[in-house]
């Protein structure tokens, strides 16, 4: 969890820099809910619980029943996508960060 939390430490950066921060895993809403609420996020959490978004954007190897860590990023302006497997995600927020920046026009 404490990859929510450094996230969270930087949820204001990333918002500046035009993106729009949210976690996702197949827990339940509900289960969701209970971490917002203990660890104090200001981001939502969403439910992939079918696996349908990990599946499209492969963080999930369905044979092997695996999912990766990771994350997606969008540009907001030009649409531009990035998408990293990465255990660290969260853990490494200063190259998160760098990553967003980079993509900025």
């Amino acid at each position: 969890m404490s990859q929510l939390v450094e996230l969270n430490e930087v949820q204001d950066e990333i918002e500046e820099l035009g993106y729009t921060l949210y976690g996702i895993s197949r827990d339940t809403p509900e289960n969701h809910q209970g971490l917002i609420e203990q660890h104090d996020l200001g981001y939502e959490l969403l439910s992939d619980a079918q696996l349908e978004v990990g599946l499209a954007h492969d963080f999930v190897e369905e044979e092997e029943q695996i999912i990766y860590r990771g994350y997606i990023a969008v540009q907001p302006e030009s649409g531009e996508m990035t998408r990293e497997v990465d255990y660290l995600a969260g853990e490494n927020s200063d190259e998160v960060l760098e990553v967003l920046e980079n993509m900025n026009p």
